[in-house]
């Protein structure tokens, strides 16, 4: 998968979810770093009484490794709640995110992973705040030339307006790949935007 393709998933799953998720509410996440592009969208799960689940789409390329390239597009099911903290708003999710890989153009794989992520701030400063993810694949659930897969993610963001946040953090995807072994597929800092609609 090369970066036109890339670029055409990335811009036309949004559309492809639109309808469906056109009553629920709905978010875009969007980051650089000197060497990749990750994006996101997501929206509620309606029609269903206390219903706190959400869907995400979205991918990440990365280029300049060894070997060549990454792209990673994935799609998850996440139910968030409150968590209930006296001193600070904290809300976190569990879930489960399906990962399809191509590594350099020639090795390719999937991975079904289990996570989880937090986002928390002080309720007398709620414009600031810091929010983190993590999503795991053993060797059980990984398939094809993919053994593992890990992704981790945390930044500090700023709500500059409502409902639009930016943010500063740090992202790391790692890989158990044949015939390589165990390498860091993506690393660094990185910056971007979140908006609600």
């Amino acid at each position: 998968m090369n970066k036109q393709h890339f670029a055409f998933l990335a811009l036309a799953l949004p559309g492809l979810f639109f309808s469906a998720a056109s009553a629920a509410a709905q978010g875009l996440d969007l980051n650089l770093s000197s060497d990749a592009i990750r994006g996101e969208f997501a929206f509620d799960v309606g029609g269903l009484p206390n219903n706190n689940a959400k869907v995400a789409i979205g991918g990440l390329f990365s280029e300049d490794l060894d070997p060549e390239e990454l792209t990673a597009i994935h799609a998850g099911l996440l139910v968030t709640g409150d968590t209930g903290a006296r001193e600070a708003l904290v809300e976190a999710g569990l879930g489960v995110r399906l990962v399809a890989l191509d590594v350099a153009d020639s090795l390719n794989g999937a991975a079904i992973a289990l996570g989880g992520e937090v986002d928390a701030r002080l309720p007398a400063y709620n414009r600031i705040g810091v929010s983190g993810y993590v999503y795991f694949a053993p060797d059980v659930s990984s398939f094809s030339d993919i053994n593992q897969y890990i992704e981790y993610a945390f930044d500090a963001n700023y709500e500059i307006i409502r409902n639009a946040f930016v943010y500063l953090g740090y992202r790391q995807v790692r890989l158990d790949i044949d015939p390589i072994g165990d390498f860091t597929a993506d690393t660094g800092a990185h910056a971007g935007f979140r908006l609600r609609f």
